[in-house]
């Protein structure tokens, strides 16, 4: 196994791999080790049924079933799709559709997010639905010194209803409605607005704008001024690694210091993705502690 940095301290291809094969507890050590490296790896030309996929998943952590369940499958019940696929009723298969999928972080609105993503491409279309992932503690390192005395130390207030509704619209549109009953299992929780790696003690940002509805302590104008100040700091393309898919690929990202959006595509191209979601060990990775609002 050799891992090859694609982008500096943001992504790195892991090569003479077989996800569908037992692997050796040295290799998955050198997995988790090149993890805090390198926030996104990029492992290609597997072909994997969905028990090796949640298989390989287990190692870095207990793994998470998806609250929507429109988005579960058949299949194991850790794994779910998104994908633009229907069924002979014309039923969404998955979520996510093919519109554009705005800059966020997974989970910010649960109370313990499952920080952890493995994405698997069964079937993709060519030069399409490209990820773009952003490096946080990057962000957080430049940002202006103004900014960083105005967030260190403050929380935030983030909202189920503002990514489904307002901040990611566009993407849930396709979608089956959510149920007044989704909405709540999901009520408000307060995050901080920086975490800390224990491994490394390298702070990063953990501001996802299509979920943040306010910052604790300020007021609707000023909240509204730092978020907007703070925002295209985490969006800079200085930051981002963007990743083109081709069938087999496996994508696994650290949701506690990465944002991560999706192009949209051609809704006439089939797009089938299968994810698992894992709760990465807060002893070795940024993984936010939660509150309810």
């Amino acid at each position: 196994m050799e891992i090859r940095s694609l982008q500096e301290s943001l992504a790195a291809e892991v090569v003479d791999l077989s996800l569908w094969q037992d692997i050796s507890e040295a290799d998955i050590a050198r997995l988790r080790e090149a993890w805090q490296r390198f926030p996104v790896l990029v492992i290609r030309r597997q072909a994997l049924s969905e028990g090796e996929l949640t298989r390989f998943s287990k190692h870095f952590g207990p793994l998470a079933i998806v609250i929507k369940t429109a988005l579960q499958n058949t299949g194991p019940s850790e794994v779910s799709y998104v994908t633009n696929l229907r069924d002979g009723l014309g039923e969404p298969l998955g979520g996510l559709s093919y519109g554009e999928v705005a800059w966020h972080t997974d989970q910010a609105y649960r109370l313990n997010p499952a920080t952890g993503a493995v994405l698997y491409a069964a079937e993709v279309p060519e030069n399409a639905g490209r990820t773009s992932f952003n490096n946080l503690y990057l962000a957080w390192e430049n940002l202006p010194g103004n900014l960083k005395a105005a967030v260190e130390g403050r929380e935030g207030v983030y909202s189920y209803h503002q990514r489904m509704y307002v901040g990611m619209k566009e993407a849930f549109s396709r979608d089956k409605p959510f149920t007044p009953e989704l909405m709540k299992q999901t009520p408000d929780v307060v995050h901080p607005l920086t975490l800390k790696n224990p491994l490394t003690g390298r702070t990063s940002l953990y501001f996802d704008v299509s979920t943040l509805t306010h910052i604790v302590g300020l007021s609707d104008e000023d909240s509204q001024e730092l978020i907007d100040a703070v925002g295209p700091h985490v969006q800079r393309d200085a930051y981002v690694y963007t990743h083109t898919w081709q069938p087999g690929d496996v994508v696994m990202w650290d949701n506690g210091c990465l944002l991560h959006r999706r192009e949209p595509f051609d809704p006439r191209l089939m797009r089938l993705m299968k994810r698992t979601t894992i709760h990465l060990p807060p002893e070795r990775h940024c993984v936010p502690a939660g509150r309810l609002a």
